[in-house]
């Protein structure tokens, strides 16, 4: 039986991705990019590399979700947290940035 501390010697690094977006147009919120650089410090303090980002684009969530994937290695312990406006469409789920059309259908 493998043992959590048995598993975590093997572990590369501890790496996450924090993304916190708030400033929609039309629906902004007020605490995301606050909870994200909250959790980011928590993650540092124990020792992940956290790649942050805040009110992305979809280019530039793109950009970071692509760069963090490509850095990914064999044993890494990898978190990912989103904290903004996202949905569902025919059992898809979608996480908005912030430059995201008005126009989706409901």
């Amino acid at each position: 039986m493998a043992t959590l501390s048995g598993s975590m010697s093997k572990l590369h690094r501890k790496i996450a991705l924090v993304i916190g977006n708030q400033s929609y147009s039309k629906r902004p919120l007020a605490n995301s990019v606050n909870d994200a650089n909250d959790l980011a410090d928590a993650l540092r303090i124990i020792g992940f590399q956290v790649t942050l980002g805040a009110d992305c684009t979809h280019q530039k969530m793109a950009n970071l979700i692509d760069d963090f994937a490509d850095k990914i290695q064999d044993q890494d312990l990898v978190m990912f947290y989103f904290a903004g406006h996202g949905f569902q469409y025919k059992e898809q789920n979608y996480l908005l940035p912030v430059d995201a059309d008005e126009k989706i259908k409901r």
